[in-house]
């Protein structure tokens, strides 16, 4: 889930880089996606904190991203795949 205020080309960085942090986080719920699922959605949500905050009370797997280019920001989070229902209403990333 990116920053929804980000422009385009940022929010894909950003993906990339949430998702390389929850491989380095979580890698064994990695592998076990990858194996089983491998689906990707990137989805744009500007009340990142929130969710994320609501996302780990509900014991999900997730990564935060903070850009050190935008002052520590948290730009990016990357959850796992069991979070989907939770997600669901976000608009894709545009």
């Amino acid at each position: 889930v990116v920053r929804a205020a980000l422009d385009s080309g940022l929010k894909m960085a950003q993906a990339v880089h949430a998702f390389k942090a929850f491989q380095l986080a979580h890698p064994e719920v990695e592998k076990t996606w990858f194996e089983v699922s491998n689906n990707i959605a990137i989805l744009e949500y500007d009340e990142l904190e929130d969710l994320a905050d609501r996302l780990d009370r509900h014991g999900m797997a997730l990564a935060r991203f903070h850009e050190p280019d935008r002052d520590g920001e948290l730009t990016a989070f990357c959850v796992e795949p069991e979070a989907r229902k939770k997600v669901s209403r976000l608009a894709l990333a545009s």
